[in-house]
């Protein structure tokens, strides 16, 4: 099994289960106490961010924390085990507060 470093993970894109580009990895979430990544922090592309009926700041890119169990595989391009519509339904149901499931 090979590692890979932030430096490497941060600006790869990020596409949903059926290859919609929802953006790219703006931060690895690191839990200090288990030594483990538990999600990525993603800038959503501008139009996945209207899609998903996410409110965006004044400057830059809404930002949405993917928790690690919803990586589906990681290579030149990280992909989720969500689809978009999936995103957008539960950051309805729980609010946009910047955390996707």
């Amino acid at each position: 099994m090979s590692s890979l470093s932030a430096d490497e993970i941060r600006g790869r894109n990020v596409v949903d289960k059926e290859g919609i580009q929802l953006g790219e990895v703006r931060d690895v979430v690191f839990d200090p106490e288990r030594w483990r990544v538990t999600g990525l922090r993603v800038g959503l592309d501008r139009d996945i961010a209207g899609r998903l009926q996410v409110e965006r700041p004044l400057l830059g890119s809404p930002v949405l924390t993917f928790s690690a169990d919803r990586v589906q595989a990681v290579g030149d391009t990280i992909i989720l085990n969500l689809e978009a519509q999936t995103i957008a339904d539960l950051l309805r149901e729980g609010g946009s507060g910047g955390a996707a499931p």
